[in-house]
């Protein structure tokens, strides 16, 4: 199992960030313009055990991610995983921490398995590379989004 850490701090209170991330229509807002994604089914409002099925597509081709809403823990976390994608594990916690009134230290905290390792290894590098580019851009959105 692999895990990336991400964070940011965003001039924002707490619930104003942690409500962002409950809304599932700011999803193309900070999602990259070279990730499509396109909501095919989603449970609401979302609640622990909420499906989501998204289609990605990425270089060319389309995946369909099928996600569970695992935990949601109001002003700390949101923390999804998914039943069906191209990892052989994957599981996203959105992790929200006040600072101040005015500040809240947002983290993402990504844990995945590649499929078929040992032998996808090779491909470790970039695909930690690639989150943390796609992590960047959404965190640089987000604290757009919520006024900075």
């Amino acid at each position: 199992m692999q895990t990336t850490i991400f964070e940011t701090i965003l001039n924002a209170p707490i619930q104003k960030v942690y409500e962002f991330h409950c809304d599932t229509n700011n999803l193309p807002l900070i999602t990259p313009p070279w990730i499509k994604v396109s909501i095919v089914k989603l449970d609401l409002p979302l609640v622990q055990g909420s499906h989501i099925i998204l289609d990605i597509t990425r270089f060319g081709f389309t995946q369909q991610w099928e996600m569970e809403i695992e935990a949601m823990r109001p002003n700390e976390a949101v923390i999804d995983r998914a039943i069906r994608s191209p990892f052989k594990s994957f599981r996203h916690v959105h992790g929200f921490e006040k600072i101040d009134k005015n500040q809240t230290r947002m983290k993402d905290i990504v844990e995945f398995a590649l499929p078929l390792a040992p032998l996808s290894n090779i491909a470790l590098a970039f695909v930690k590379s690639d989150f943390a580019r796609m992590f960047h851009f959404r965190h640089e959105k987000t604290a757009r989004a919520l006024g900075e």
